[in-house]
């Protein structure tokens, strides 16, 4: 049996971990009715992600990875139950959590690198992975969801966290899968309220558009009147998902996430940065340094 003392990554990604990152992210009742002005204030108002909550849950085991390195990284489905098992689906996205999003809120300044270099390489490929799974094992689906005793609102919401993997990616063959996942939900949503999605009008407008993202996430969720409502606030969230993808279609890649990598910024994406009022970016010192490691061929450690 693995090693269970408190600096082993199997102790790190125990189920306990696991189960915290999901609540960070969906801290609400699985089947009850779900407030999506609570939804909207968690992720984008005044509530706001639990920070100590994600440091102490999330850090301990991004650390212990980081010095693994890309090419030495376990089988990350060894620290999850079978994908038979009832609880596989909220521990998969548990560690995608932990994996896709710690990151984003831990790893700021200079560790920026991790998350778009490192991070993002590892999420992805697991990911993958999960969503290869035979359909009945995947636990992306509905079916799963619902199983568990989630809402179908519930699971249309936490859906879109296995997704974000494929949108951060800066491939377009991931953009494509994230545009289709997207829009699974987005039907379903379609069905069950008979709405339609008020953005399906201008989707192929907001689909060429590079600064859609940026004007999207500046600008904030619906207001709601007088509350959001759930159709409301997935046809919302899908739109931010589906943005991603004109930039990767332009440029092949994120500029403001230039700085992240240690890349050197080209004129054209010079222009989009102005005019996105660098949307995104890291500070210009903590780009110098990050240029600085990727010239001299090493990573700064996280402390």
């Amino acid at each position: 049996m693995a090693s269970q003392n408190n600096d082993s990554l199997e102790y790190l990604l125990r189920p306990e971990i696991l189960t915290d990152a999901l609540s960070i992210y969906w801290p609400w009742s699985k089947a009850a009715p779900v407030d999506w002005e609570k939804v909207k204030n968690l992720h984008f108002g005044n509530t706001g992600i639990d920070a100590d909550k994600m440091r102490r849950v999330c850090y301990p085991a991004l650390k212990k990875i980081s010095v693994i390195g890309l090419e030495s990284m376990p089988d990350l489905m060894k620290f999850l139950p079978l994908p038979s098992a009832p609880e596989f689906s909220q521990q998969a996205l548990g560690l995608v959590i932990l994996l896709d999003q710690g990151p984003r809120y831990l790893l700021k300044e200079h560790d920026a690198r991790w998350t778009s270099d490192y991070f993002d390489h590892i999420v992805y490929a697991f990911v993958s992975r999960l969503l290869a799974l035979p359909a009945e094992l995947r636990p992306d689906t509905a079916q799963r969801w619902t199983d568990a005793g989630y809402s179908i609102d519930s699971w249309a919401a936490i859906r879109f966290w296995f997704i974000a993997p494929f949108a951060h990616a800066e491939i377009w063959a991931s953009q494509e899968r994230a545009m289709a996942l997207t829009d699974e939900v987005r039907v379903v949503v379609e069905r069950r309220t008979a709405t339609v999605d008020p953005y399906r009008s201008k989707r192929d407008q907001n689909l060429r558009d590079p600064l859609a993202f940026s004007r999207l996430l500046s600008a904030g969720p619906p207001a709601g009147s007088p509350k959001l409502t759930m159709p409301e606030w997935i046809y919302w969230f899908a739109l931010v998902i589906d943005v991603h993808s004109p930039i990767i279609a332009k440029f092949g890649r994120y500029p403001y996430r230039n700085g992240a990598f240690g890349r050197i910024t080209m004129a054209e994406e010079e222009e989009f940065l102005k005019d996105t009022n660098c949307f995104g970016c890291i500070d210009p010192e903590s780009a110098a340094k990050i240029r600085k490691d990727v010239l001299a061929g090493r990573w700064t450690p996280l402390k």
